[in-house]
Formats: structure tokens, sequence, C-alpha cells
């Protein structure tokens, strides 16, 4: 066990389908941490390639991997859906098998942790990267400018408020265990956007601590979850349209302002179908991206 000295433990779960060629970056990333994870439990998905083989090797060089191979593919819906029986420390992160973390992020993050218990998540900027390897920057967000803990209200108005519809940092956020579960794990009827919600969820809850530096490395590429859900508008919608409806409950309905709801519903239906219809337009690259800057701008004022 490499538990902290504050005797707080740290599990991460890593699912996987044919990412057989980012597996060792991703899992070397977690391993050499300098404050290792108690647990790493990596879930392969019926993957067609040498991911189970890949896999095998680390985990005779890392004993505390744990792997789950399923032989068919039950979905990344599925493993979310269930994810929270297979773990059982005390904080959470969840990386995909394209994505990976930088050097220092657990030791900064089991630091916080212990530092502001009453969290329910801890996040950090993280860097956006393309298939090929190449930079395109850091996705910081504006409201926050040094490591703290933020209240509810505090993660609202200096966080939320200032935030685009579409933006998560999922890819660089730590969940406190007994938070996710509060406020029902990751639920599968939300699709793509089952971690968003969940972490937002605990932070309007529970509070949150904002960590620098940048913790993780996000991958875009074609065939990446967010990439496929937004290549379908009229689909992500539903989620969308889900999700606004939990948060209009009455179990959560205390912990998101109706009126934050309903500006964020509006705002990721214009972004959305905005997105959609300008990837079909035949413009140059450059001139979309300016485009998109511009439209998150605008929305902003809006919404």
């Amino acid at each position: 066990m490499n538990t902290s000295k504050s005797g707080l433990t740290l599990a991460v779960f890593m699912p996987n389908y044919n990412h057989a060629r980012f597996l060792p970056r991703a899992i070397e990333a977690i391993a050499s941490q300098s404050r290792q994870p108690d647990d790493f439990l990596i879930i392969d998905d019926g993957s067609r390639d040498a991911s189970v083989r890949v896999i095998q090797e680390y985990q005779k060089k890392f004993p505390f991997i744990r792997l789950i191979a399923y032989q068919k593919n039950r979905g990344l819906m599925y493993i979310m859906g269930t994810i929270l029986e297979h773990l059982a420390c005390d904080y959470l992160f969840g990386s995909a098998a394209d994505d990976y973390i930088l050097p220092g992020f657990f030791q900064n993050l089991m630091k916080a942790a212990a530092q502001y218990p009453q969290a329910g998540i801890l996040f950090a900027p993280m860097v956006i990267e393309n298939e090929y390897g190449n930079r395109a920057g850091v996705a910081r967000p504006e409201g926050l400018k040094r490591q703290a803990y933020l209240p509810p209200q505090a993660y609202l108005e200096h966080f939320l408020h200032h935030e685009p519809p579409m933006n998560s940092y999922s890819a660089s956020t730590a969940y406190r265990t007994a938070a996710l579960e509060a406020v029902g794990g990751f639920r599968p009827a939300l699709g793509p956007w089952c971690d968003t919600f969940a972490l937002r969820a605990a932070a309007l809850r529970f509070g949150a601590c904002y960590l620098e530096p940048p913790a993780a490395v996000w991958t875009q590429h074609r065939t990446s979850v967010s990439h496929t859900a937004r290549k379908n508008p009229h689909n992500m919608l539903r989620y969308i349209k889900r999700a606004a409806q939990l948060m209009r409950s009455r179990e959560f309905a205390p912990y998101f302002p109706q009126a934050y709801v309903a500006r964020w519903q509006a705002g990721y239906a214009a972004s959305l179908y905005g997105g959609f219809l300008l990837s079909w337009l035949p413009l140059p690259a450059a001139f979309k991206d300016w485009v998109v800057r511009r439209g998150i701008k605008l929305l902003k004022h809006v919404f």
C-alpha cells in the first residue's frame, strides 16, 4: 500500500477498448507518480487488439495494478455505472487510456485532500493535445487564479458562471468517494456527460478544491467518446435534457440554481448545433477555430 501520511487512500480506474498503442504511456504516467495509487484498476472492455497482453506485462512490474477483462464489449456506460462496486479507497481518479497524467499530480492531490477533507472534488487545469502529440494549449478556468478550496457558492460564482456550457475538466478531476456516492455515482442514462454531471453535483453540494499546476493531458482525436458524441447533436441533446431534468429534480434542485440550469441548457444546445453546422462548412480550420472562440465569448453574454 502507498497510503499517504494522512492515512487517505487513492484508487485509479482506467477503462480501455482497443487502445493498446496508448496504454504504455497512460499506465507509466500513473505508476511512476511520486505518490503511487493504492489501487489501480484497468477494465478492458473486450478489446480485439493486444491490450490485455500489454496490461498483464505491466502487472508483473507493478503489483497494485488489477485487471478486469471482459470477453465481450459491454460499453463505457456499463463500466462507469458499476465502477464503484470494484473500488474501496477514500479518493477516486479515472483516466481514459488515451489520456495521461503529469508528474507530481497525485502528490499534490492527496496533500490537498488532507488539507480540505470537505471538498467533494479536486480538479486542475489540463493540457490539450491532438492525436499526433501536438499540444494545442492549456485549458485553465478563467475565474480561478490560484490553488484554493471553493465552497459550493464560490464554485458556482467563480467557476461555473465563467465556463462555456460544453467545458469539462473530468480528465483532471478526482472525487472524494463518499461525495461521489452521495450524488448517485456515474449515471449511465446521462451518456458521455455522466462524469461531468457527477463532478458538478459533488462540487455544488460539498465544495471543490482547485489545484495548480496542470494535472493531465487530454487527447483530442476522431474516435474519442466526446468527439463521437458531438457528431450526433440530436443524440447528445437527449443526454443534456436528462441532465437538466435531474438538476431540476427534488434531489438536486437545492444545489443547482434554476436560473443557471436554464442558461446552461440553452447555451449547450446553441454550442452543440453551432459546432456541428460549422464542421460541415468548407472553411479553413484556422477560421473555424476563430469562430468557435468568438462564439464562446458571445454565448457567455447571451446566456
